[in-house]
């Protein structure tokens, strides 16, 4: 009887502690029994399931046509099953017929193991993919115009070829600036997979002034005035090189989409343990449906205005992972027709007494 106990308290443990959700279905679909995982994910409002019908307590079609498919076979089944909870959730399915000794079926096991998370990426991969495509097509096919154009005798008329050799060195330039910006963000990536951030103590308000600085020929181009508020002298663990990055892509961002007359504000506070940076415009502002996907490489809100603007849109994307390489992050407040305001949040050095 020890031995019988001691038998299934350890399968008792071992169902607990797979990450997978297990079911054991009799031929009438009946639960008989299920691990910790399972109930989690499909009966987080049941406070008993053995015994029931699974299809009475669990409302996932796709789940159900996996069941009917895998009871109704002889070998193990394989499949793919996927279900709203919250949001789409994705599970590698795989059902195996129980046989009892005399070789009766007599019931089926039902594994499920999530691959949400790898659906995402798939995704992001498959997006990143299309975009950079995209992005590149659009360079390359006015580039190959403009040569073919001049080919055919363009060539000859000197205005017209200025023309077209001009048109040919913007669109290399905005060739060369996606490629940078890819490089320099696989480089982050890299560096973060990794854990091979290098930082040192520093005074983040020195280096946001130096980033300001390098805006400030643009912002002149455009009239939008520039004001700073850099009183803040504490000290962060920080990459001087990648935050001012940062920075630079913040505040020429908030100059590409700020009216001629407006203004660009940039401050460095203390914000409990944390330090904010933040960049603040008057331009148009970002809708809410927006927010949650402006730090995705290559994601625009207006396209055309965006391609128009000279952005790359890698911009804010490299922002994010420069704040993640800080063990910080990027937050965005931002309404519609009151501008938009950019906060990079960094841990503050502790000081010594």
């Amino acid at each position: 009887m020890l031995d019988v106990i001691a038998e299934k308290q350890g399968l008792e443990l071992l169902l607990s502690s797979m990450e997978e959700a297990v079911l054991l279905l009799d031929m009438e679909g009946r639960v008989l029994r299920s691990n910790a995982t399972a109930v989690a994910t499909l009966f987080p409002d049941e406070a008993e399931i053995t015994g029931k019908v699974l299809r009475e307590i669990v409302n996932h079609a796709s789940l159900h046509t996996f069941v009917r498919r895998a009871s109704d076979s002889v070998t193990s089944t394989d499949g793919e099953t996927s279900f709203q909870d919250g949001g789409d959730r994705h599970f590698l399915a795989r059902g195996t017929p129980i046989f009892s000794d005399g070789g009766q079926r007599v019931a089926t096991l039902i594994v499920l193991h999530e691959v949400t998370r790898l659906r995402q990426l798939e995704r992001v991969r498959t997006d990143f993919v299309a975009n950079v495509s995209h992005e590149l097509k659009t360079p390359i096919t006015t580039i190959r115009g403009a040569v073919e154009t001049l080919q055919d005798g363009a060539l000859e008329d000197p205005a017209h070829a200025r023309e077209f050799l001009n048109m040919i060195g913007r669109q290399a330039t905005r060739l060369q600036a996606i490629v940078e910006d890819l490089l320099d963000l696989t480089r982050l990536e890299n560096i973060d997979a990794q854990g091979a951030a290098e930082l040192s103590s520093a005074v983040p308000a020195v280096i946001v002034e130096g980033a300001v600085n390098q805006c400030c020929p643009a912002a002149k181009k455009r009239d939008i005035r520039l004001e700073l508020d850099l009183n803040s002298s504490e000290r962060a663990l920080c990459n001087p090189l990648l935050l001012e990055q940062a920075m630079v892509n913040l505040v020429v961002n908030a100059i590409r989409y700020t009216e001629a007359g407006g203004m660009v504000k940039v401050t460095v506070e203390v914000r409990g343990q944390l330090l904010a940076l933040a960049v603040k415009d008057t331009g148009p502002g970002i809708a809410p449906e927006h927010h949650d996907r402006i730090f995705e490489r290559f994601y625009r809100i207006d396209k055309g205005r965006s391609r128009a603007a000279g952005g790359t849109g890698l911009g804010l994307a490299i922002v994010k992972h420069v704040a993640q390489l800080h063990r910080g992050r990027v937050r965005l407040y931002s309404e519609v027709g009151k501008g938009s305001e950019f906060v990079l949040l960094l841990p503050r050095q502790a000081t010594r007494d």
